[in-house]
Protein backbone atom coordinates (compact mmCIF):
# COMPACT_ATOMS: atom_id res chain seq x y z
CA UNK A 1 0.00 0.00 0.00
CA UNK A 2 0.84 3.84 0.26
CA UNK A 3 3.64 4.21 2.47
CA UNK A 4 3.37 8.09 4.47
CA UNK A 5 5.70 8.76 6.97
CA UNK A 6 5.72 12.17 8.96
CA UNK A 7 8.93 14.04 9.24
CA UNK A 8 8.46 13.95 13.23
CA UNK A 9 8.45 9.62 12.56
CA UNK A 10 11.45 10.28 10.28
CA UNK A 11 13.46 11.87 12.38
CA UNK A 12 12.82 9.44 15.43
CA UNK A 13 13.60 6.60 13.29
CA UNK A 14 16.95 8.37 12.34
CA UNK A 15 17.76 8.85 16.04
CA UNK A 16 17.23 5.28 16.54
CA UNK A 17 18.76 3.99 14.17
CA UNK A 18 22.35 6.34 14.48
CA UNK A 19 21.50 5.38 18.07
CA UNK A 20 21.78 1.61 17.01
CA UNK A 21 24.68 1.96 15.04
CA UNK A 22 26.54 4.17 17.63
CA UNK A 23 26.03 1.41 20.20
CA UNK A 24 27.21 -1.47 17.91
CA UNK A 25 30.37 0.48 16.92
CA UNK A 26 31.27 1.24 20.45
CA UNK A 27 31.65 -2.45 21.38
CA UNK A 28 34.71 -2.65 18.99
CA UNK A 29 38.24 -1.02 18.86
CA UNK A 30 37.98 -0.08 15.32
CA UNK A 31 40.79 -0.86 13.14
CA UNK A 32 41.58 -0.26 9.66
CA UNK A 33 42.11 -4.31 7.43
CA UNK A 34 43.90 -3.09 5.48
CA UNK A 35 45.61 0.32 3.98
CA UNK A 36 43.73 2.65 2.74
CA UNK A 37 45.79 3.89 -0.42
CA UNK A 38 45.87 1.26 -2.93
CA UNK A 39 48.76 0.52 -4.96
CA UNK A 40 47.50 -2.55 -7.21
CA UNK A 41 47.15 -2.10 -10.79
CA UNK A 42 44.01 -2.53 -12.40
CA UNK A 43 42.10 -2.03 -15.78
CA UNK A 44 39.39 -2.14 -17.66
CA UNK A 45 38.27 -1.59 -21.56
CA UNK A 46 34.80 -1.76 -22.23
CA UNK A 47 32.84 -1.47 -25.47
CA UNK A 48 28.99 -1.05 -25.29
CA UNK A 49 26.23 0.14 -27.78
CA UNK A 50 23.65 3.02 -26.56
CA UNK A 51 20.42 3.54 -27.50
CA UNK A 52 18.50 6.83 -26.55
CA UNK A 53 15.37 7.72 -27.11
CA UNK A 54 15.30 10.75 -29.49
CA UNK A 55 19.09 10.57 -30.28
CA UNK A 56 19.59 8.06 -31.50
CA UNK A 57 22.15 4.74 -31.36
CA UNK A 58 26.07 4.32 -31.50
CA UNK A 59 28.66 2.55 -29.89
CA UNK A 60 30.33 3.56 -26.80
CA UNK A 61 34.01 3.11 -25.60
CA UNK A 62 35.44 3.31 -21.73
CA UNK A 63 38.62 2.16 -19.95
CA UNK A 64 39.90 3.31 -16.63
CA UNK A 65 43.20 2.17 -15.36
CA UNK A 66 43.93 2.35 -11.34
CA UNK A 67 47.32 2.56 -10.00
CA UNK A 68 49.46 3.40 -12.88
CA UNK A 69 53.26 2.91 -12.87
CA UNK A 70 53.09 1.96 -9.25
CA UNK A 71 51.39 5.28 -7.96
CA UNK A 72 48.13 6.12 -6.55
CA UNK A 73 47.02 7.88 -9.78
CA UNK A 74 43.74 6.56 -11.72
CA UNK A 75 42.76 7.49 -15.25
CA UNK A 76 39.51 7.07 -16.97
CA UNK A 77 38.07 7.90 -20.13
CA UNK A 78 34.87 7.48 -22.74
CA UNK A 79 34.44 8.45 -26.18
CA UNK A 80 31.34 7.52 -28.37
CA UNK A 81 30.09 7.65 -32.05
CA UNK A 82 27.29 7.21 -33.86
CA UNK A 83 24.11 9.60 -33.56
CA UNK A 84 25.63 11.45 -30.75
CA UNK A 85 29.34 11.89 -30.14
CA UNK A 86 31.51 12.87 -27.50
CA UNK A 87 34.40 12.14 -25.14
CA UNK A 88 35.75 12.51 -21.46
CA UNK A 89 38.53 12.16 -19.44
CA UNK A 90 39.60 12.59 -15.80
CA UNK A 91 42.85 11.89 -13.57
CA UNK A 92 42.18 11.43 -9.88
CA UNK A 93 44.18 10.29 -6.72
CA UNK A 94 47.14 12.39 -8.10
CA UNK A 95 49.40 13.05 -4.71
CA UNK A 96 50.44 16.60 -4.45
CA UNK A 97 51.93 15.39 -1.09
CA UNK A 98 51.89 11.75 -0.83
CA UNK A 99 48.91 10.41 1.09
CA UNK A 100 47.83 13.52 2.53
CA UNK A 101 47.02 16.57 -0.43
CA UNK A 102 45.26 14.92 -3.45
CA UNK A 103 44.24 16.39 -6.50
CA UNK A 104 41.22 15.21 -9.04
CA UNK A 105 40.37 16.70 -12.09
CA UNK A 106 38.22 16.19 -15.76
CA UNK A 107 36.52 17.49 -18.55
CA UNK A 108 33.96 16.12 -21.52
CA UNK A 109 33.00 17.38 -24.33
CA UNK A 110 29.71 16.41 -25.72
CA UNK A 111 28.09 17.17 -29.27
CA UNK A 112 24.37 16.15 -28.46
CA UNK A 113 22.44 14.75 -25.18
CA UNK A 114 19.49 14.38 -24.21
CA UNK A 115 17.88 14.32 -20.23
CA UNK A 116 14.18 13.69 -18.84
CA UNK A 117 12.51 16.57 -17.71
CA UNK A 118 9.72 15.28 -15.61
CA UNK A 119 6.98 18.03 -15.60
CA UNK A 120 6.67 18.82 -11.76
CA UNK A 121 8.88 19.25 -9.06
CA UNK A 122 8.26 17.17 -5.67
CA UNK A 123 6.66 13.62 -5.48
CA UNK A 124 3.82 13.72 -7.88
CA UNK A 125 4.43 13.41 -11.13
CA UNK A 126 3.98 9.64 -12.87
CA UNK A 127 6.07 7.28 -14.41
CA UNK A 128 4.94 9.07 -17.95
CA UNK A 129 4.78 12.65 -17.48
CA UNK A 130 7.80 13.88 -18.55
CA UNK A 131 10.02 15.37 -22.04
CA UNK A 132 13.26 15.22 -23.00
CA UNK A 133 15.36 18.19 -23.54
CA UNK A 134 17.43 17.87 -26.25
CA UNK A 135 21.07 19.81 -25.94
CA UNK A 136 24.13 20.24 -28.10
CA UNK A 137 27.49 22.12 -27.70
CA UNK A 138 27.96 20.92 -24.00
CA UNK A 139 31.32 21.31 -22.56
CA UNK A 140 32.77 20.80 -18.92
CA UNK A 141 35.35 19.93 -16.61
CA UNK A 142 35.37 19.60 -12.57
CA UNK A 143 38.37 20.37 -10.12
CA UNK A 144 38.97 18.71 -6.62
CA UNK A 145 41.68 18.92 -3.85
CA UNK A 146 41.33 17.01 -0.92
CA UNK A 147 43.51 17.22 2.43
CA UNK A 148 43.48 13.75 4.27
CA UNK A 149 44.51 12.75 7.88
CA UNK A 150 44.56 9.82 10.45
CA UNK A 151 44.61 6.94 7.76
CA UNK A 152 41.91 8.85 6.00
CA UNK A 153 39.48 8.38 8.83
CA UNK A 154 39.45 12.82 8.50
CA UNK A 155 39.32 14.60 5.19
CA UNK A 156 38.17 18.03 3.70
CA UNK A 157 37.79 19.14 0.75
CA UNK A 158 36.49 21.63 -2.29
CA UNK A 159 35.28 20.96 -5.60
CA UNK A 160 34.72 23.07 -8.23
CA UNK A 161 32.41 22.12 -11.17
CA UNK A 162 31.22 24.00 -14.44
CA UNK A 163 29.41 23.11 -17.98
CA UNK A 164 28.14 25.06 -20.95
CA UNK A 165 25.20 24.07 -23.02
CA UNK A 166 22.57 24.91 -25.83
CA UNK A 167 18.90 23.44 -25.76
CA UNK A 168 17.99 23.20 -28.92
CA UNK A 169 14.58 21.40 -29.16
CA UNK A 170 11.81 19.59 -27.14
CA UNK A 171 10.68 15.62 -27.35
CA UNK A 172 7.88 14.44 -26.01
CA UNK A 173 8.14 11.26 -23.53
CA UNK A 174 7.78 9.08 -27.34
CA UNK A 175 10.79 10.72 -29.18
CA UNK A 176 8.82 13.11 -31.34
CA UNK A 177 9.75 16.56 -31.69
CA UNK A 178 7.71 18.60 -29.86
CA UNK A 179 9.55 22.09 -30.88
CA UNK A 180 13.19 23.25 -32.30
CA UNK A 181 14.37 26.30 -30.94
CA UNK A 182 16.26 28.76 -32.93
CA UNK A 183 19.30 30.46 -31.62
CA UNK A 184 19.32 28.73 -28.49
CA UNK A 185 21.55 30.92 -26.18
CA UNK A 186 24.44 28.91 -23.95
CA UNK A 187 23.25 28.30 -20.09
CA UNK A 188 26.46 28.03 -18.13
CA UNK A 189 26.47 26.36 -14.85
CA UNK A 190 29.25 26.92 -11.89
CA UNK A 191 28.80 24.72 -8.27
CA UNK A 192 31.71 25.46 -5.68
CA UNK A 193 31.32 22.30 -2.67
CA UNK A 194 33.47 22.32 -0.12
CA UNK A 195 32.79 19.45 2.99
CA UNK A 196 34.28 17.34 5.21
CA UNK A 197 34.19 13.29 5.74
CA UNK A 198 34.53 11.08 9.38
CA UNK A 199 35.36 8.01 8.71
CA UNK A 200 35.28 5.76 11.52
CA UNK A 201 35.08 2.17 10.05
CA UNK A 202 37.24 -0.48 9.23
CA UNK A 203 37.91 -0.18 5.84
CA UNK A 204 37.11 3.11 3.44
CA UNK A 205 36.48 0.97 0.33
CA UNK A 206 34.54 -1.69 2.05
CA UNK A 207 33.57 -1.20 5.63
CA UNK A 208 31.84 -3.96 7.81
CA UNK A 209 31.76 -2.16 11.31
CA UNK A 210 31.67 1.75 11.94
CA UNK A 211 29.82 4.51 11.05
CA UNK A 212 30.52 7.67 8.36
CA UNK A 213 29.49 11.09 8.48
CA UNK A 214 29.85 13.71 5.42
CA UNK A 215 28.68 17.37 5.51
CA UNK A 216 29.01 19.21 2.45
CA UNK A 217 27.87 22.67 1.05
CA UNK A 218 27.25 23.51 -2.59
CA UNK A 219 27.57 27.23 -3.73
CA UNK A 220 25.71 28.23 -7.34
CA UNK A 221 26.15 31.62 -7.96
CA UNK A 222 24.39 33.36 -10.58
CA UNK A 223 25.84 35.60 -12.75
CA UNK A 224 22.53 37.07 -14.42
CA UNK A 225 20.16 38.47 -12.07
CA UNK A 226 17.66 36.35 -14.00
CA UNK A 227 19.31 33.19 -12.27
CA UNK A 228 18.75 32.51 -8.47
CA UNK A 229 21.32 32.57 -6.18
CA UNK A 230 21.29 29.77 -3.38
CA UNK A 231 23.74 26.82 -1.88
CA UNK A 232 22.49 23.01 -0.90
CA UNK A 233 23.94 21.98 2.25
CA UNK A 234 23.96 17.74 2.64
CA UNK A 235 24.48 15.42 5.39
CA UNK A 236 24.81 11.76 4.73
CA UNK A 237 25.30 9.35 7.50
CA UNK A 238 26.07 5.84 7.12
CA UNK A 239 26.22 2.94 9.86
CA UNK A 240 27.67 -0.70 9.32
CA UNK A 241 27.07 -3.43 11.61
CA UNK A 242 28.77 -6.57 11.35
CA UNK A 243 26.65 -10.14 10.81
CA UNK A 244 28.59 -12.80 11.44
CA UNK A 245 32.64 -12.69 10.45
CA UNK A 246 32.79 -10.74 6.89
CA UNK A 247 28.79 -9.83 6.14
CA UNK A 248 27.64 -6.61 7.05
CA UNK A 249 24.33 -4.37 7.41
CA UNK A 250 24.56 -0.80 6.18
CA UNK A 251 22.01 1.66 6.93
CA UNK A 252 21.86 5.56 5.57
CA UNK A 253 20.45 8.55 6.30
CA UNK A 254 20.55 11.61 4.33
CA UNK A 255 19.61 15.13 4.30
CA UNK A 256 19.49 17.83 1.68
CA UNK A 257 18.63 21.78 1.73
CA UNK A 258 18.49 24.54 -0.30
CA UNK A 259 18.66 27.67 1.10
CA UNK A 260 18.00 31.16 -1.16
CA UNK A 261 19.91 34.00 -0.98
CA UNK A 262 18.81 35.64 -3.84
CA UNK A 263 15.61 34.79 -6.05
CA UNK A 264 15.76 34.79 -9.94
CA UNK A 265 13.31 35.94 -11.92
CA UNK A 266 9.77 35.06 -11.09
CA UNK A 267 7.40 36.90 -13.95
CA UNK A 268 6.18 33.95 -15.82
CA UNK A 269 6.07 36.19 -19.00
CA UNK A 270 9.73 36.83 -18.73
CA UNK A 271 10.81 33.01 -18.09
CA UNK A 272 8.97 32.14 -20.84
CA UNK A 273 10.40 34.93 -23.43
CA UNK A 274 13.80 33.49 -22.07
CA UNK A 275 13.47 29.81 -23.18
CA UNK A 276 12.64 31.09 -26.42
CA UNK A 277 10.23 28.58 -27.51
CA UNK A 278 7.73 29.88 -30.58
CA UNK A 279 4.69 27.72 -30.03
CA UNK A 280 2.41 29.85 -31.62
CA UNK A 281 4.19 29.54 -34.93
CA UNK A 282 3.54 25.86 -35.19
CA UNK A 283 0.74 25.16 -38.19
CA UNK A 284 -0.03 22.04 -36.33
CA UNK A 285 -2.87 22.12 -33.32
CA UNK A 286 -1.68 19.57 -31.68
CA UNK A 287 1.85 20.15 -31.75
CA UNK A 288 0.91 23.43 -30.78
CA UNK A 289 -0.52 22.24 -28.07
CA UNK A 290 1.73 20.17 -26.73
CA UNK A 291 4.41 22.81 -27.15
CA UNK A 292 2.38 25.35 -24.53
CA UNK A 293 1.70 22.46 -22.31
CA UNK A 294 5.52 21.76 -22.59
CA UNK A 295 6.59 25.29 -22.33
CA UNK A 296 4.28 26.08 -19.32
CA UNK A 297 5.73 23.01 -17.40
CA UNK A 298 9.20 24.25 -18.10
CA UNK A 299 8.29 27.85 -17.05
CA UNK A 300 6.77 26.40 -13.54
CA UNK A 301 9.37 24.34 -13.08
CA UNK A 302 11.69 27.42 -13.73
CA UNK A 303 10.17 29.08 -11.57
CA UNK A 304 10.22 27.06 -8.82
CA UNK A 305 14.02 26.50 -9.10
CA UNK A 306 14.21 30.66 -8.83
CA UNK A 307 11.92 30.87 -5.57
CA UNK A 308 13.09 28.17 -3.85
CA UNK A 309 16.43 26.07 -5.11
CA UNK A 310 16.97 23.20 -5.51
CA UNK A 311 18.80 20.42 -3.22
CA UNK A 312 20.13 17.20 -4.37
CA UNK A 313 17.58 15.09 -6.54
CA UNK A 314 16.67 11.64 -5.42
CA UNK A 315 16.58 8.82 -7.81
CA UNK A 316 19.70 7.19 -10.34
CA UNK A 317 22.34 4.92 -9.35
CA UNK A 318 22.55 5.91 -5.41
CA UNK A 319 19.54 6.84 -4.24
CA UNK A 320 16.15 5.10 -5.01
CA UNK A 321 17.79 3.30 -7.42
CA UNK A 322 14.32 1.87 -9.34
CA UNK A 323 13.81 5.59 -10.79
CA UNK A 324 15.77 7.48 -13.29
CA UNK A 325 18.37 9.70 -12.06
CA UNK A 326 17.08 13.22 -10.99
CA UNK A 327 13.78 11.74 -11.09
CA UNK A 328 12.73 13.69 -8.25
CA UNK A 329 13.67 17.34 -7.22
CA UNK A 330 12.63 20.18 -4.83
CA UNK A 331 14.69 22.83 -2.51
CA UNK A 332 14.40 19.63 0.35
CA UNK A 333 14.93 15.80 -0.11
CA UNK A 334 15.41 13.30 2.75
CA UNK A 335 16.30 9.69 2.29
CA UNK A 336 16.35 6.71 4.14
CA UNK A 337 18.28 3.67 2.77
CA UNK A 338 19.37 0.07 4.19
CA UNK A 339 21.55 -2.61 2.85
CA UNK A 340 22.42 -6.04 3.66
CA UNK A 341 25.84 -7.28 2.29
CA UNK A 342 26.54 -10.53 2.21
CA UNK A 343 30.27 -11.44 1.55
CA UNK A 344 30.32 -14.92 -0.32
CA UNK A 345 34.16 -14.61 -0.15
CA UNK A 346 37.55 -12.78 1.16
CA UNK A 347 40.15 -13.57 -0.83
CA UNK A 348 43.46 -12.01 -2.59
CA UNK A 349 43.04 -13.55 -5.84
CA UNK A 350 44.24 -11.98 -9.26
CA UNK A 351 42.68 -12.11 -12.35
CA UNK A 352 43.27 -11.06 -16.22
CA UNK A 353 40.39 -11.39 -18.66
CA UNK A 354 42.60 -9.09 -21.23
CA UNK A 355 39.63 -6.38 -21.17
CA UNK A 356 39.70 -6.14 -17.45
CA UNK A 357 42.78 -6.68 -14.87
CA UNK A 358 42.79 -6.52 -11.02
CA UNK A 359 42.76 -8.61 -7.87
CA UNK A 360 39.65 -9.75 -6.59
CA UNK A 361 39.05 -9.10 -2.51
CA UNK A 362 35.34 -9.82 -2.34
CA UNK A 363 32.77 -11.16 -4.03
CA UNK A 364 28.91 -9.87 -2.40
CA UNK A 365 25.53 -9.99 -3.05
CA UNK A 366 23.48 -6.96 -1.63
CA UNK A 367 19.83 -6.99 -0.70
CA UNK A 368 18.48 -2.81 -0.07
CA UNK A 369 15.32 -1.47 0.75
CA UNK A 370 14.93 2.73 0.42
CA UNK A 371 12.51 5.50 1.15
CA UNK A 372 12.29 9.11 -0.15
CA UNK A 373 10.75 12.21 -0.23
CA UNK A 374 11.46 15.93 -1.65
CA UNK A 375 9.41 18.90 -1.42
CA UNK A 376 9.72 22.60 -1.68
CA UNK A 377 8.47 23.00 1.80
CA UNK A 378 10.11 21.87 4.23
CA UNK A 379 6.38 21.64 6.42
CA UNK A 380 5.44 18.94 3.95
CA UNK A 381 8.75 16.80 3.40
CA UNK A 382 8.13 13.72 4.52
CA UNK A 383 3.98 13.78 3.52
CA UNK A 384 5.05 11.50 0.62
CA UNK A 385 7.49 9.24 0.03
CA UNK A 386 8.58 6.36 -3.05
CA UNK A 387 10.12 2.91 -1.86
CA UNK A 388 12.69 1.17 -4.04
CA UNK A 389 13.89 -2.35 -3.15
CA UNK A 390 16.06 -4.97 -4.82
CA UNK A 391 19.27 -7.02 -4.68
CA UNK A 392 22.92 -6.62 -6.25
CA UNK A 393 25.89 -8.70 -7.06
CA UNK A 394 29.41 -6.79 -6.20
CA UNK A 395 33.18 -7.57 -7.05
CA UNK A 396 35.25 -5.67 -4.37
CA UNK A 397 38.99 -5.58 -5.98
CA UNK A 398 42.34 -4.45 -4.90
CA UNK A 399 42.74 -1.47 -7.18
CA UNK A 400 40.08 0.13 -5.02
CA UNK A 401 36.71 -0.27 -7.38
CA UNK A 402 33.57 -2.06 -6.52
CA UNK A 403 31.74 -3.65 -9.46
CA UNK A 404 28.44 -3.30 -9.07
CA UNK A 405 24.85 -4.76 -10.96
CA UNK A 406 21.69 -3.73 -8.69
CA UNK A 407 18.61 -4.42 -10.31
CA UNK A 408 15.60 -2.16 -7.95
CA UNK A 409 11.94 -2.62 -8.15
CA UNK A 410 9.44 0.62 -7.49
CA UNK A 411 6.12 1.20 -8.45
CA UNK A 412 7.13 2.47 -11.41
CA UNK A 413 8.62 -0.82 -12.50
CA UNK A 414 12.63 -1.88 -12.20
CA UNK A 415 15.39 -0.51 -13.44
CA UNK A 416 19.15 -1.86 -13.59
CA UNK A 417 22.23 -0.14 -12.34
CA UNK A 418 25.67 -0.95 -13.53
CA UNK A 419 28.68 0.79 -12.10
CA UNK A 420 31.90 0.94 -10.28
CA UNK A 421 30.73 1.88 -7.14
CA UNK A 422 29.32 1.78 -3.37
CA UNK A 423 25.66 3.50 -3.12
CA UNK A 424 25.14 6.01 -0.72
Amino acid sequence: GDVNMSVKNIKMCLFNTLLLVLLSSSVYAIERRKSQFHTDLGYMIVPAPYSIPGIGQGLMLYGSGNNLADTYIDIFGYTFTGDAQGAGLGISDLHLISETLIFSVGGENITRATVMNYNKRGMETEKDEFNFLEASDINGYYADLTMSFFDRKLEVYADYFFQAVKLDRVRDSEGEIIVDIDNPEPQAIKNYEYGILIDYTDDRQDPRVGFRLKASRMQSPSEKEFDPEFYSVDYNATGFIPIGKVSTFALNVFRSDAVVIREGETDKSKISAKLGMPCESLANATLRQECVQSRDELVDNTWAANKYGTATSLGGRSRLRAYPGSRFIGAHALFLGSEFRWNLTDEFTPFDLWVMKDIRTAIQFAFFYELGSVSDSISELGNQTRESYGSGFRIVTGSGLVYRIDVAFGDEGSAVTMIADYPW
